[in-house]
């Protein structure tokens, strides 16, 4: 699901209720998380100019997530594009513009919201002659009564935006009493889901590469022709990109430091002495240069298992080796990355993960976005689902209504 809005909300940068990076959050305490949030914001609230939701069945969207890692391995295998191809997936789709009721003052904001943020592109004007919130809501429901059953409501950032403006409209129009959320209907904030899954990820690649015994690897290693030409041909082609680089600066002025350019320097520190001069009368132990001058390891994993998007996500820059031969994966380095600004953006991720640039800034768009991005996931976000989805807070229901045990 997801929303188009007259706004923000006017949340502080230090509101600890809005930091997404949570690690280890409970269901429960995520469902207390967006009670605490929808009672601290009070009467001020965004209203809904424009409501998507897209009903995927369960067998459909693994049909997908098999399609699309099948159709990027096949791609990778053939021409080396790393780039997943969006795939189609049959979805009941209920898209409503609403008209939001603003008085003059908020009609006057939000034209001029229009005015600096070009992607508002529902005009008031637009929105007049539209049915208000509580009465489409009845059809969102009916789409929800019939779903199978247990369903989950995703939404990117939902907790801090979507879900919390749900409930505030819900609470305007008293719709709790004549048209609630139906029974066995979760909620799963996928800004929260993505980086979880992309930590695991980083985890379980750096306690592999800690694990591996490089003594016993290298003393295993017995290289033969072929590993001499492939080794040749590697050092040549780095030779080659390194000179090309040489003295190029980006643009802070720094000198290029690409892993070509790198491994190259490393192949230098074997072959020159002291005083900085090729050792030609020395030896270089061929074990040591077929893995320094190697490519990062991550081209020797079992990625057929992996989902697209963890392929993707394990980026072979954070892979190093020593002198010595030995790899570990710099697992600080994917930490910063991990946690770097507007990573976690839907637009962001989609750039990053696909081959082609969405429509976004219109609900139905965005939800077709967030699908493929879901599907990118495979497995891994299936089974978070499963494991993480919470029930909506009380503040969702009557007081008559029964609260959903968390899970």
């Amino acid at each position: 699901m997801d929303f188009e809005t007259t706004g923000l909300f006017d949340d502080g940068h230090n509101n600890p209720l809005t930091n997404p990076n949570r690690s280890n959050e409970t269901a429960r305490e995520r469902a207390q998380r967006l009670d605490n949030l929808i009672k601290s914001d009070g009467n001020r609230f965004p209203k809904i100019t424009e409501m998507a939701y897209m009903s995927v069945p369960r067998v459909l969207f693994l049909e997908g997530t098999e399609q699309m890692s099948a159709r990027h391995l096949s791609s990778m295998s053939q021409d080396g594009e790393e780039g997943i191809e969006p795939v189609q997936v049959v979805t009941n789709v209920h898209v409503r513009q609403l008209n939001p009721q603003l008085n003059d003052k908020e009609r006057f904001k939000y034209e001029e919201l229009q005015r600096k943020v070009p992607s508002v592109l529902l005009k008031q004007s637009d929105l007049t002659c539209k049915c208000t919130f509580a009465q489409e809501w009845p059809g969102v429901v009916h789409l929800l009564q019939t779903v199978p059953k247990p369903a989950c409501l995703v939404a990117h950032n939902g907790l801090n935006f979507d879900f919390r403006i749900l409930c505030h409209e819900l609470r305007k129009s008293d719709l709790f009493r004549t048209h609630p959320i139906p029974e066995q209907v979760y909620f799963l904030d996928t800004l929260s889901c993505f980086y979880e899954l992309e930590k695991e990820y980083n985890r379980e690649i750096e306690l592999t590469m800690e694990n591996v015994d490089w003594t016993l690897v290298l003393s295993q290693f017995q290289p033969n022709s072929e590993t001499v030409v492939a080794t040749a041909e590697i050092e040549e082609t780095v030779q080659q990109n390194c000179t090309a680089s040489e003295g190029t600066q980006n643009s802070n002025g720094h000198k290029s430091t690409t892993v070509l350019h790198r491994l190259f320097d490393q192949k230098c520190s074997l072959t020159s002495n002291a005083n900085g001069l090729p050792n030609s009368h020395k030896k270089i132990n061929p074990i040591l240069r077929h893995w320094s001058l190697a490519l990062p390891l991550i081209m020797f994993m079992r990625k057929t298992h992996w989902s697209p998007a963890k392929r993707r996500c394990i980026d072979a820059k954070f892979f190093e080796s020593n002198n010595r031969g030995e790899w570990n994966f710099n697992g600080n380095h994917a930490r910063r990355l991990l946690c770097g600004r507007g990573n976690f953006k839907l637009e962001n991720m989609f750039k990053r993960f696909f081959s082609i640039a969405p429509q976004f800034h219109r609900a139905q768009s965005d939800c077709e976005a967030l699908l493929q991005v879901c599907l990118s996931y495979g497995m891994d976000f299936v089974k978070f689902v499963d494991r993480s989805c919470s029930s909506f807070p009380d503040c969702f229901y009557t007081s008559s209504k029964k609260t959903h045990n968390q899970t």
